[in-house]
């Protein structure tokens, strides 16, 4: 087989993504296109079946005063909202 596939780098594009990179013409195609992460990939060389664990973030902004922490709110409920910080 004369290829090769890669996750991308998650400060270029913001997921990890699975791509088909060919060799030797470097034909870059994206493969997965959605907002999972995907890691530790691995290809069966007989058959070029890719495997690779999927992960998803959690991650949601709550509010709370500082004289209370237990009088806490939930004010965003997105799957990753605020998961890389807040502006």
């Amino acid at each position: 087989m004369n290829s090769t596939r890669s996750a991308s780098d998650r400060k270029r594009d913001g997921w990890g993504q699975i791509w088909y990179l060919g060799y030797p013409d470097g034909h870059v195609r994206r493969i997965t296109n959605d907002f999972h992460n995907y890691f530790h990939i691995g290809v069966a060389e007989e058959s070029g079946t890719v495997v690779a664990r999927q992960g998803d973030n959690v991650a949601n902004i709550w509010v709370a005063p500082t004289e209370d922490t237990k009088d806490n709110k939930q004010i965003t409920f997105d799957n990753d909202a605020g998961y890389l910080g807040i502006a």
